[in-house]
């Protein structure tokens, strides 16, 4: 599986940052339907891994399970989900800021802002820009 390498060595981190808005909202949506079923939940959490394994270093997936989720999650909570993707744009630099923007179910507009850093074609960081 190789959905998020454009090549052998480079790692397509817009697809990366829009996946990573989705499994949030996925998550977030499981939560409020039913927040006993963990199991759910940590199905999604276990997609993310198939997913991302591959493309991300270990502990930097690890901490992207744990923050980066939580963060997006805390982000779109003010939204009305299912939120729909409208654009990704990079910024090329020491690292790489994406900005996801999004409408949700109101057509109520914002974006989540990530910073990805890339190192022997795996992401080796994810963060918060300006966090």
């Amino acid at each position: 599986m190789d959905g998020c390498q454009v090549n052998d060595n480079q790692v397509d981190m817009v697809e990366v940052a829009e996946k990573l808005v989705s499994y949030s909202q996925e998550v977030m949506q499981k939560t409020e339907e039913d927040p006993s079923d963990i199991a759910s939940q940590e199905q999604i959490y276990q997609d993310m891994e198939a997913e991302f394994q591959d493309v991300m270093e270990e502990d930097t997936l690890k901490d992207v399970q744990i923050k980066i989720v939580t963060f997006i999650m805390n982000e779109l909570s003010s939204y009305s989900l299912p939120v729909t993707i409208q654009s990704v744009s990079i910024e090329e630099g020491d690292s790489q800021v994406l900005t996801v923007k999004f409408k949700d179910q109101n057509q109520k507009q914002g974006d989540v802002i990530l910073r990805m850093q890339e190192n022997n074609g795996k992401i080796s960081y994810v963060g918060v820009y300006g966090k």
